[in-house]
């Protein structure tokens, strides 16, 4: 079963608010953490929480919107956050319309179909941030090279290292020959990136996204999750530390969470991780043909003979 765009959104809302939220951590509000009394601040003219008392109660005119499904009698904060009105239109636009990738395909085309699948979602939610692929990292972390990131979410805030990147790997790639799993590589060339600030250096979460090509995910989770505890020191992570529940959708059995110490940073970097998986009946591309030898991939220099 394929994810929908609602599940999928959700879990890269994670992830995208809480970055774009640690880009506003100077100036004023920093001075009052959560908000907390900054509407009594001489330098505010106005404040408004929406917490506390009547909502609109504060404003000259309250405003009803009705494009995601709401009505003249749906209060205001309602029909912005209300999971069911926004996935009236998510619905619409959900990942069953792609078609399967082939047991053995590469990472990069289905990456570019699931971009445009999610900037049709976006569109046709009106969700406020950019979504673009094989974008460069110019800024990685001290000492690391730059990393180019498979889909990076980014929120209109000026600021070009605040994003949310979703790093993509395939699990469980089949052959004619069988599966090849493919968990070493997602720690080290997908998890490790993050930890070590090739990716996402000045945010504190990211997401990897597992395409599962035979299909199944439970195998795919335990064997990731196998391959983390190994690599736990270089993770930033406990020896008993492994896969913990989404908080974002404890519910579901797709969606794990990990978090990660940083060098440098007190608070934890967290990493979502959603597998996806794919069609085991799916055809199998057909195999290029192998590379010749590399002493037969160009030809022998010969020297030539002096001038008499």
């Amino acid at each position: 079963m394929k994810p929908s765009a609602s599940t999928c959104c959700l879990f890269l809302a994670l992830g995208l608010s809480a970055n774009a939220a640690r880009g506003q951590d100077k100036g004023l509000a920093a001075k009052y953490p959560k908000d907390v009394g900054i509407g009594r601040d001489k330098a505010v003219l106005f404040h408004d929480d929406f917490e506390d008392g009547k909502i609109g109660a504060a404003w000259d005119e309250v405003n009803r919107r009705k494009g995601r499904g709401a009505t003249d009698d749906t209060e205001p904060v309602e029909a912005e956050t209300d999971k069911a009105l926004v996935r009236a239109k998510l619905d619409e636009m959900t990942w069953e319309a792609m078609p399967p990738p082939a047991g053995n395909e590469q990472e990069d085309p289905v990456s570019e179909l699931l971009c445009r699948s999610l900037r049709q979602s976006r569109n046709g939610c009106d969700l406020p941030f950019r979504i673009d692929t094989q974008l460069v990292e110019l800024d990685p972390a001290a000492g690391q090279d730059q990393g180019r990131m498979d889909i990076v979410f980014s929120p209109m805030y000026p600021r070009e290292n605040i994003y949310f990147a979703l790093e993509c790997k395939r699990l469980n790639v089949r052959s004619t020959n069988g599966v090849r799993p493919y968990f070493a590589e997602y720690v080290r060339f997908g998890m490790l990136r993050f930890i070590r600030g090739q990716y996402a250096s000045a945010v504190r979460h990211g997401g990897m996204l597992a395409f599962v090509l035979n299909g199944d995910v439970a195998n795919a989770i335990t064997g990731v999750e196998g391959n983390i505890r190994t690599n736990f020191s270089d993770l930033g992570m406990n020896a008993s530390d492994g896969f913990q529940v989404s908080t974002g959708r404890p519910g579901d059995d797709r969606l794990r969470e990990t978090r990660h110490r940083r060098n440098g940073q007190v608070l934890p970097f967290v990493i979502q991780h959603l597998f996806m998986a794919g069609d085991p009946d799916a055809p199998i591309l057909p195999e290029p043909p192998p590379k010749p030898p590399k002493e037969l991939q160009k030809p022998l220099k010969t020297r030539k003979p002096a001038n008499k």
